[in-house]
């Protein structure tokens, strides 16, 4: 994307992160001027960076109508944004890490009190001093294992920072055998030795690398935003020099005060200590986050599971978003036993719940039958369990927060009954709920489509906790950085499948999922139901979709099933499935009509798989799975042989039931 238009600079001071929207101003510097001061600025940074060119300086005749400047992110234009949203006029005043690009690692030098956030992912290991990732504390001890970290596309930017650490544990002799390992001769005087040989217990050394696995080449292959760098420069910078660092890693390094797309987390951080020293004095913490949507409830909550694994050994995060689920894809509710820290993204680090309720969709308002009958299983679960009740419980929630939404959450806290409540308040009233969830407040609501009394459902007791927003303040380059939440779905649901690979031991991730041996199911063993009104010829609908592998009781649940006079001929068909719980989900290949079988293909292991009696729902399979790079049908689409010729494009239009399926 090239941006024709040019805008004038603006010498206003704005805060950092602070999203502005260009405009015109009488104060401006001209082209000359700014080229003249980054020369004078490299050149006191000893960094060689090529000139840019005049083309690109902005102008004051700035249109907001202008098409030229949207970001499409269908293009590789969005990096180039990225790149550039740091302001290089501040880079003198902050306090950079230092890198130095080794043969197969790089060395990363970080004063103390510093902060830098970065895009892309890293294989981090702690080498001296400290460093805080996500609320957590890397060092040594727990590092000696590189731990990977993802900072992707659609979410805020992952902060390094460096923290204070035990002098006991830091050694320079160890920092240079492992310099060694590279022929790094620490006699030899240039500005790597005297880093090194003059660091304090402040300061952190990091060994950093790339990394690939199964999970990122199956989602370079079939997601359909990139959701990772693409560095390509043919330039040779120095091995000292940020950019170097930055191709070799690909990874994209900004300042501290560089927040448009990074949060800081003080405030947080400081609540969050609160609730550890309350735990590590063996108080049982029971915690709910609670607000409207993208105010950073997941991000607190990831930074507070980190945090409370440093003083236990595991964690209990009960997942009540079905929306924007943190360990499953969507449409589930459930308990999950947490031991080690969350680094990145939901999708990058699902896991098998410890129990799984599913709802049916990721709009509560369509399921919210499903929705009370799943917490009310999921609380009975959690109290009766007494390997969850010796953790502490972090409870995530969903951004519904006006009408029925509102009388949700105070059923969900009076039904959980925890210890504490956490409200992140955002900036715009309509992303708040009408009300404080105070205790007092919370236990003199009525429930609109309930009667209070069928419920056994005591006064809460908690304690509250206001937070404002520290997410609100980033939400710059919005039309090239930001994922839909649909397409955040879809990654999820990609992340799982790609689990299908890895249980059949074949790490060749260019064969197909199709290529796969389905496991094959006869019509007597499974009940089918799309959990709405009956639809004929269910099988069809199903066929092509991913449907959720459940198990339900059918002597204790409230199934409705429908009469049918030969069983055999067609699978038992429910009319209604209460709650039921779910084992994973899976593709249907196909539906055997003569034998009477189904084929899905899902990761699940058999053992699991003996469980499932049912299969629910009908979800379309992520579009980056359907863009098959293969000729199209006979007739339609044929190879292309020639130099010029390409693929005729094929479209695919999302299939959505309503307008709130967004």
């Amino acid at each position: 994307m090239k941006i024709k238009n040019k805008v004038k600079k603006s010498d206003e001071k704005f805060e950092a992160g602070e999203f502005v929207r260009i405009k015109k101003t009488n104060s401006a510097i001209t082209p000359k001027k700014k080229l003249n001061k980054k020369r004078k600025l490299n050149k006191q940074l000893n960094v060689s960076h090529n000139e840019p060119d005049e083309s690109v300086i902005l102008d004051s005749t700035f249109n907001e109508d202008d098409n030229d400047n949207v970001v499409d992110t269908t293009t590789n234009e969005f990096e180039t944004t990225v790149e550039n949203i740091q302001d290089d006029d501040n880079v003198d005043e902050v306090n950079f890490p230092h890198f130095y690009t080794l043969d197969n690692k790089v060395i990363c030098i970080i004063e103390p009190n510093t902060k830098f956030s970065f895009h892309g992912k890293l294989k981090i290991k702690v080498l001296y001093g400290a460093v805080k990732i996500y609320g957590s504390k890397l060092d040594k001890t727990n590092t000696i294992k590189p731990v990977k970290v993802y900072s992707t596309r659609g979410s805020s930017l992952v902060t390094i920072e460096t923290t204070t650490s035990s002098s006991s544990k830091n050694s320079i002799s160890e920092v240079w055998n492992a310099l060694a390992e590279d022929n790094i001769d620490q006699h030899v005087a240039n500005t790597l030795q005297k880093h090194v040989n003059n660091l304090t217990d402040d300061w952190s050394v990091l060994s950093i690398q790339t990394f690939e696995n199964i999970l990122t080449k199956f989602l370079s292959k079939h997601c359909t935003h990139r959701l990772f760098p693409k560095i390509e420069d043919p330039t040779n910078y120095t091995w000292f020099d940020k950019k170097r660092a930055e191709i070799f890693l690909q990874t994209n390094f900004y300042a501290e005060n560089c927040r448009k797309l990074s949060i800081n987390i003080d405030k947080t951080n400081e609540f969050i200590d609160r609730i550890y020293n309350r735990c590590k004095n063996n108080e049982l913490i029971k915690i709910i986050i609670t607000g409207g949507k993208n105010v950073g409830k997941s991000t607190t909550a990831r930074c507070l599971v980190n945090k409370l694994l440093e003083t236990t050994e595991a964690v209990v995060y009960m997942d009540l978003d079905c929306g924007q689920s943190e360990f499953t894809p969507a449409g589930c509710i459930s308990l999950s036993i947490i031991k080690k820290p969350l680094f990145g993204s939901n999708f990058t680090h699902l896991q098998t719940p410890y129990h799984q309720i599913y709802v049916g969709s990721a709009d509560v308002t369509r399921c919210i039958t499903n929705y009370i009958n799943g917490i009310e299983k999921l609380v009975k679960y959690l109290d009766d369990s007494s390997v969850l009740n010796k953790y502490p419980v972090v409870v995530n929630t969903m951004g519904f927060c006006k009408g029925i939404g509102s009388d949700i959450i105070s059923y969900t806290i009076r039904s959980i009954k925890p210890s504490d409540v956490l409200q992140i308040i955002s900036k715009k009233s309509k992303n708040n709920f009408d009300y404080n969830l105070t205790a007092s407040t919370v236990n003199c609501q009525t429930f609109s489509w309930c009667d209070v009394k069928n419920f056994d459902l005591k006064y809460s007791e908690h304690q509250f906790h206001v937070l404002d927003t520290e997410a609100e303040n980033h939400r710059g380059l919005s039309e090239g950085w930001n994922i839909e939440p649909h397409q955040q779905r879809e990654i999820s649901m990609l992340s799982y499948l790609s689990g299908i690979i890895l249980s059949n031991n074949n790490k060749n991730i260019d064969k197909n999922i199709n290529e796969i041996v389905p496991y094959e199911i006869p019509f007597s063993s499974v009940h089918v139901s799309l959990d709405r009104p009956l639809i004929p010829q269910i099988l069809s609908v199903m066929n092509g979709n991913i449907v959720g592998l459940c198990g339900c009781d059918f002597d204790q649940d409230n199934v409705s099933i429908e009469a049918q006079d030969n069983c055999d001929d067609y699978p038992k068909v429910l009319l209604r499935a209460v709650a039921p719980t779910c084992y994973g989900f899976g593709i249907v290949r196909g539906v055997d009509m003569e034998n009477k079988k189904i084929y899905i293909n899902t990761p699940l292991a058999m053992s699991r798989l003996t469980h499932v009696n049912c299969l629910i729902g009908s979800m379309p399979v992520p579009s980056g799975l359907l863009q098959f790079n293969k000729p199209g049908l006979p007739y339609a689409g044929g190879e292309c042989d020639l130099p010029t010729s390409r693929d005729p494009r094929r479209g695919y239009f999302r299939m959505r039931q309503n307008r709130n399926d967004a």
